[in-house]
């Protein structure tokens, strides 16, 4: 299995991410290959290394800081990437996000941190169950979290109604 500073649950999201990967290359390999080769392009541009740069400056800043003052542990070093990666990448992309004004960006953002922050918590705090059970548990929690992302964009389909 991975390494061991991954619980159970990390480990089924990491199989279950594996496999989809696998799938997908699977079934289109120039596809797949062609379009990630053009985000990784897309993430290597100047302008976003250097802004997702300086954030990931500000909060190693920020936590080395809490190091010296007694209030960040090394323990704590995967849930600050879960942070980071999680919180602090959606706060800098809506941050320069274009169309909106203050306020609203503000409400937006505050109401989008606050929500990645509880899930980060809840996750990365929750008692994992063994593997064989976080395995199916996994794959429902991916199931729903898809049709949530694909049901607002099928037209088509009609709604179901409760």
């Amino acid at each position: 299995m991975p390494p061991d500073f991954l619980n159970s649950r990390e480990d089924a999201v990491l199989v279950w991410t594996l496999l989809m990967l696998g799938f997908a290359f699977f079934q289109d390999r120039r596809g797949i290959g062609s379009s990630l080769v053009a985000v990784v392009k897309a993430a290597f541009a100047p302008k976003l290394l250097l802004l997702f740069g300086l954030a990931l400056l500000y909060s190693f800043g920020v936590v080395y800081a809490a190091w010296l003052g007694g209030l960040w542990h090394l323990p704590a070093l995967k849930e600050t990437v879960y942070w980071f990666i999680g919180t602090g990448v959606a706060l800098v992309a809506l941050a320069i996000s274009p169309g909106a004004s203050t306020r609203q960006l503000l409400r937006r953002v505050l109401r989008r941190i606050l929500a990645a922050t509880v899930v980060i918590e809840f996750v990365a705090n929750l008692y994992a169950f063994p593997l064989s059970v976080e395995l199916p548990l996994t794959f429902v929690l991916l199931v729903f979290v898809m049709l949530q992302a694909y049901g607002p964009d099928e037209s088509d389909t009609p709604r179901a109604r409760a």
